[in-house]
């Protein structure tokens, strides 16, 4: 489901990146770039527009909370599982529920903003705070802890496809 308006935000985004890359180009013809980073950022910034409506800069602090939630997951699948040990109050553990505290802090903050902007419905995320209509006919709406679950997993999704 991609509409014409998503279209435009990543072709914005990419051009963006493309004028960034041709002002350090500076008119040389031959001239090397590290392009992880950008392709990153470009990635972030497209899936914000489109799924906040934001610009990267705003949704910026989402992704590097959950980049860090992503290495202190990581590094705990590398560790011997023991049952029950993740409910523990350990360093890891702690700040693990801090980043998510904070991640959800940040999407609900996104959302609050996105209820006010007009063009919400142009966005994912607008998408999930509009009302439906259930298989009997009846208005429904999801709640904000629907939306934010549904926006912190979506966000983790994209990110690890792109």
């Amino acid at each position: 489901m991609v509409s014409q308006a998503w279209v435009q935000e990543i072709v914005s985004s990419t051009r963006m990146m493309l004028q960034k890359w041709e002002e350090e180009r500076g008119g040389r013809d031959e001239f090397e770039e590290d392009v992880h980073k950008d392709i990153h950022h470009l990635s972030a910034d497209i899936i914000s527009r489109t799924v906040f409506g934001s610009s990267f800069e705003e949704g910026k602090r989402i992704f590097m909370l959950q980049e860090q939630q992503f290495h202190l997951v990581s590094r705990a699948l590398r560790t011997v599982y023991i049952p029950g040990f993740r409910l523990l109050p350990t360093k890891n553990n702690r700040e693990r529920w801090r980043l998510e505290k904070e991640t959800r802090a940040s999407i609900r903050m996104v959302i609050e903003c996105n209820s006010k902007a007009r063009d919400s419905s142009r966005n994912l995320l607008g998408l999930l705070m509009s009302s439906h209509k259930n298989h009997n006919g009846e208005e429904e709406k999801l709640e904000e802890k629907e939306i934010i679950d549904e926006c912190n997993e979506e966000d983790n999704t994209e990110a690890k496809l792109l």
